[in-house]
């Protein structure tokens, strides 16, 4: 399993996490339903949600600093992925029973997607490293169907005859590629 891939995926949302100043906080982002504030929070309980389907505690106490419970939160899904022998093996996931290797991806895919959306809502730099982009790509065309339902994702934009990983990605989760808040 691609687990270096899903690591990348960890240290690019950690590195936008990072560079949050503290009046970006309440900031839009490219997705309505959230200000800066509120993606943080959303990939953090995602980040909690892998580690309990692997069946790992999350981790103790509740800090306030953003920042610290991001790095508690992934940390405790790398070590849960970590703990996977049985990639096929099936776990609760966010839509029922999925095999693990699924929920890596759908997690990475995720982390890819929200990167950007923090990266843009705070001005940081939102290029991903070309292998996470293709890899996750890949999994988003062979799930797309099942895992950009309407419910936590604007409907796909049409890019028909795409060539860039990061544009056809984005576009699937529904997102522009030249976002900017208005």
């Amino acid at each position: 399993m691609e687990l270096p891939i899903y690591r990348s995926a960890i240290r690019q949302f950690g590195q936008r996490v990072g560079l949050v100043r503290d009046h970006q906080w309440g900031l839009s982002t490219p997705d309505p339903r959230w200000t800066v504030d509120g993606l943080v929070d959303h990939v953090t309980a995602g980040q909690l949600a892998v580690a309990a389907a692997l069946g790992t505690a999350p981790p103790d106490g509740q800090t306030v600093d953003r920042p610290a419970r991001w790095s508690a939160a992934s940390a405790a899904a790398l070590t849960a992925f970590g703990t996977v022998e049985d990639w096929s093996a099936t776990v609760d996931g966010p839509d029922g029973p999925v095999p693990a290797g699924e929920v890596l991806w759908r997690a990475a895919t995720e982390l890819a997607i929200h990167t950007w959306d923090l990266a843009r809502a705070i001005g940081a730099p939102d290029e991903l490293p070309n292998d996470l982009l293709a890899h996750v790509l890949d999994q988003a065309r062979e799930h797309g169907d099942r895992w950009f339902t309407a419910d936590r994702y604007a409907p796909a934009i049409p890019v028909p005859g795409c060539t860039e990983d990061l544009i056809e990605l984005l576009a699937r989760a529904g997102r522009n590629r030249w976002w900017r808040r208005g």
